[in-house]
């Protein structure tokens, strides 16, 4: 199950002050062909900043509803921890990401997933690393190599604000190739964000099949196996005040499930506070 928080634009006054509490809430609706019916989630993100290091938190709660009553629902609760360290202009980052699921008749109760990053970065000029997931499921384990680039462009002063643009590649290798009949898969991140005034609005694609992925830093996880395709999605964030904000997210995706061609719909809304 895909796990939902998106963290990709908080505003610079939280990393000026050091801490930043977030809670969140969403819920996600399945096409009429799915066999699940609909997903709440709720959740919280808390991150302190120290001279030279920053600690990420993460916890979340996710309860999915099956059309068929014969299945169980499921339950979910993931929990990550990610400690970053910053020396001139280089962060690394290390990290893990438990998931407990809660179903009858489900023999998977627990999934691990070890972060790993490295990235080199000139304050609002660009950026470039490379991500590394390793995710323990039953019976079978996942590689994940992420590369990306960003860029910074344009004046925020300016009549249309600056720019950030995103690409990362994905190399998604799965030790046992009868899980899904492909052992290799690869896929690819877009994401375009504009900074203007109060605002914040952020657009973001993924191309190509995918399974197992990990994405947004090791705190999105998908974790049950569907084959995903193509995704798309928009973030607005607007900046209240010099501490808080509120955020908005909709994102929209195609998967297979049991061989049927399914799409899904989120929806998230969060508020941030720094202090």
């Amino acid at each position: 199950m895909k796990k939902l928080l998106s963290i990709a634009a908080i505003s610079s006054f939280a990393l000026a002050s050091g801490n930043l509490l977030m809670p969140y809430v969403g819920g996600i609706d399945y096409s009429k062909n799915s066999i699940k019916s609909y997903g709440v989630l709720g959740g919280v993100y808390f991150s302190k900043i120290f001279k030279s290091s920053k600690i990420e938190f993460d916890a979340e709660h996710l309860f999915i509803k099956y059309r068929d009553k014969a299945i169980d629902n499921y339950i979910q609760d993931d929990v990550s921890i990610l400690l970053n360290y910053t020396k001139s202009n280089f962060n690394l980052k290390i990290g893990n990401h438990s998931i407990f699921i809660n179903q009858n008749n489900n023999p998977d109760k627990y999934d691990n997933v070890f972060i790993l990053g490295v990235e080199f970065f000139k304050y609002l000029k660009y950026n470039a690393g490379l991500d590394y997931y390793y995710s323990k499921y039953d019976k079978f384990n996942v590689k994940q190599y992420s590369p990306y680039l960003g860029y910074t462009f344009g004046d925020y002063y300016s009549e249309y604000g600056s720019f950030y643009a995103k690409a990362q590649v994905n190399f998604i290798n799965l030790s046992n190739k009868n899980i899904t009949n492909k052992k290799n898969y690869f896929n690819y991140d877009l994401y375009l964000s504009n900074y203007i005034k109060n605002w914040t609005t952020t657009l973001k694609a993924s191309f190509g099949k995918s399974v197992y992925k990990v994405t947004n830093g090791g705190f999105v996880v998908y974790n049950l196996g569907e084959e995903y395709k193509d995704s798309y999605g928009i973030d607005v964030n607007y900046q209240i005040n010099n501490i808080s904000s509120i955020k908005v997210g909709y994102t929209y995706s195609d998967f297979k499930e049991n061989g049927n061609n399914i799409n899904s719909s989120v929806y998230l809304i969060s508020y941030s506070r720094a202090f």
